[in-house]
């Protein structure tokens, strides 16, 4: 059965980022909620924490829940995705290098949750410039078009490299949508700033579209603030 998504939710996307459960959103996805679930749709949810937040970038740290407080149905999820995740965080996570202008990339995320579909959503772009909206050295802009709901979701390099976090969209007009993620050094600073170390990525092999999606869909997650 599926479950509906309440009109006073906030729902968006984020991602493992340790094999300890953090998972990095958005700061205003997961602003003055009530409880804050993840899980790889809208059916499958569990319970995850606040462990920090950055306003200024709009960055958040979650963190699932221990297995030691997990009901059985939530330790088997949690395990499935250590299963998965553990190889990919091991193998590097965030490039060092910030992105150039013109490089090809994909957001992945859940745009409007589960309104179009219960699967995670990969869509490709460039990126049109190394800064964001008033020239804002944190972000770029691209033309991969960030919906609502994409917000606090990974965007990967062509080899599988982490180089951002999707964020925000600006309307000018009803045709005219400006589409802009956090860089990839500035997410590594947060980390760094509360003790989640990762190993830089450093794939430097060309991987085709499907595999780019293979590990999106097993790191990607749905973020809900219950309200």
């Amino acid at each position: 059965k599926k479950v509906k998504q309440k009109p006073s939710n906030e729902i968006g996307s984020g991602f493992y980022v340790s094999k300890f459960r953090h998972i990095i959103t958005n700061q205003h996805v997961v602003n003055q909620c009530k409880k804050i679930t993840v899980g790889d749709s809208m059916n499958t949810q569990i319970p995850a924490d606040l462990i920090a937040s950055d306003k200024r970038n709009d960055l958040a740290i979650l963190q699932t829940i221990s297995m030691e407080m997990a009901s059985a149905d939530t330790k088997s999820f949690v395990q499935n995705l250590s299963i998965q995740i553990v190889p990919i965080v091991s193998g590097g996570l965030i490039r060092v290098e910030d992105v150039k202008g013109g490089e090809q990339i994909y957001v992945a995320g859940f745009p409007h949750g589960n309104m179009i579909s219960d699967s995670m959503r990969l869509l490709p772009g460039l990126v049109n410039s190394t800064m964001g909206f008033e020239n804002d050295i944190t972000q770029f802009e691209t033309d991969a078009v960030i919906r609502k709901g994409n917000s606090g979701g990974p965007v990967y390099d062509i080899n599988g490299n982490i180089v951002g976090v999707a964020v925000k969209r600006f309307n000018v007009t009803r045709t005219d949508n400006y589409n802009f993620a956090i860089k990839g050094s500035t997410v590594k600073q947060f980390l760094d700033a509360h003790n989640i170390l990762t190993t830089p990525a450093n794939r430097t092999s060309k991987m085709t579209s499907t595999k780019i999606y293979n590990i999106a869909f097993k790191q990607t997650v749905m973020v809900v603030c219950h309200r």
